[in-house]
């Protein structure tokens, strides 16, 4: 795996147990917390990729965006 795509979650390692625990509340605790860490991890992803690929000038008045 990437370096750059290491903060994702891996699937592999998920148990259906585990993700159908449910907290005090009745919520599903693990699987909430486990989405939320997902989402996190995709933002910083999509931040890596864009800048590493996307950000082709020092100052932002010359990107080369669309």
């Amino acid at each position: 795996m990437p370096v750059m795509a290491m903060p994702v979650p891996d699937p592999e390692r998920w148990t259906l147990d585990a993700l159908c625990e449910r907290d005090a509340q009745g919520r599903y605790g693990p699987l909430l917390e486990l989405l939320q860490h997902c989402v996190d991890a995709s933002y910083r992803l999509s931040d890596d990729l864009t800048a590493r690929y996307f950000a082709h000038s020092l100052d932002e008045r010359y990107s080369v965006g669309a």
